[in-house]
């Protein structure tokens, strides 16, 4: 960050603005039914309400604003308006964040981002906290989830590019953690996206087993008897996929708190014969427990598998680390 006297004079007046107002956390969010991709470029006042304020112990004051549910996704203000003054609060940094994000997706049902960031520290570029929730998320390449929980703790970012270019650049990468909620016909979008194939046919599989590599298929995933249960199938070495049968892969997770899943692996042949092959059973564990997704910057990698068969739900926590955040229009 530069020096006050460095700055322009409508950054040089935010010190009059943290003394009115010396923290602010901010959060909101956007609905959407259509599935259009493009948010609108303008928005109403009226569609915002503030639904709570409240003083913190230390004498600090804090606002939350929310749009209703319906309403499209809303550009930050100094998109609409290049001649607005400038806002070095969390809530500019929560309604840039959403922004972004809702035009990542083809359909959500919400973006919510919550920032924990004082005035003060937003001068230094230091934000506190943020968590991104969202449900019924559909990515451009059908990365599907219910819903979505990304959290990060203190994060450093650039206030000048957030102010002038309305992006959010980071200094340092942010850690933290996500956790996604799958049903079965999410996870078998999971399996099947480019990403997740990608990460299968750079794995080391057995030689003598798959001795074209392996792939881990998304048309027919099942909850059953605590395990999630999908299908494999062997690629040959010329990159043809083997005849005569397939696999069942069955996947539960290990002791709470355990990192890592257990994978049963069964071949069943034409001949309604099945075989047990703990060589592959080692393989896919190891595929998972090693796996790491990119998103655009947002990088994730497996920790642990919860699996909740009353409600037909797979459960994922993962290891977040935001090397730079998803820029507006991303791909994944």
């Amino acid at each position: 960050a530069r020096a006050l006297g460095d700055m322009p004079p409508s950054l040089a007046s935010a010190p009059a603005l943290a003394a009115a107002t010396a923290s602010s956390s901010s959060s909101f969010s956007a609905s959407r039914a259509s599935r259009s991709r493009t948010p609108a470029s303008t928005s109403s006042p009226s569609i915002l309400r503030h639904l709570a304020s409240r003083r913190r112990d230390d004498g600090e004051a804090s606002s939350r604003r929310r749009r209703a549910r319906g309403a499209p996704p809303t550009a930050p203000r100094a998109l609409e308006n290049p001649f607005a003054p400038p806002d070095l609060s969390g809530d500019l940094l929560a309604r840039i964040a959403e922004f972004a994000l809702s035009t990542n997706l083809r359909a959500f049902d919400d973006v919510t981002a919550v920032v924990d960031a004082s005035v003060f520290g937003m001068l230094g570029g230091r934000v506190d906290g943020v968590i991104i929730t969202g449900a019924r998320w559909a990515s451009r390449k059908n990365l599907t989830c219910a819903t979505a929980r990304f959290e990060v703790g203190a994060a450093a970012i650039d206030p000048i590019a957030l102010v002038t270019e309305r992006v959010v650049k980071l200094r340092e990468p942010a850690r933290g953690t996500a956790k996604l909620v799958f049903t079965t016909a999410d996870f078998g979008n999971f399996l099947s996206h480019p990403l997740t194939v990608a990460a299968m046919r750079s794995h080391a599989w057995p030689s003598t087993r798959a001795p074209g590599g392996f792939e881990l298929v998304g048309e027919r995933v099942a909850l059953e008897d605590g395990a999630v249960v999908f299908e494999g199938r062997a690629v040959e070495g010329g990159g043809g996929r083997e005849g005569g049968g397939g696999y069942r892969i069955a996947m539960r997770p290990k002791r709470a708190g355990d990192v890592g899943v257990v994978v049963e692996c069964h071949r069943y042949d034409d001949d309604g014969s099945r075989a047990r092959h703990p060589d592959l059973d080692a393989a896919v564990e190891a595929f998972f427990e090693t796996l790491m997704i990119d998103l655009c910057g947002a990088q994730l990698r497996f920790r642990q598998l919860a699996i909740d068969e009353r409600v037909a739900e797979v459960r994922l926590e993962l290891a977040l680390t935001v090397v730079a955040f998803p820029p507006p229009n991303a791909s994944f």
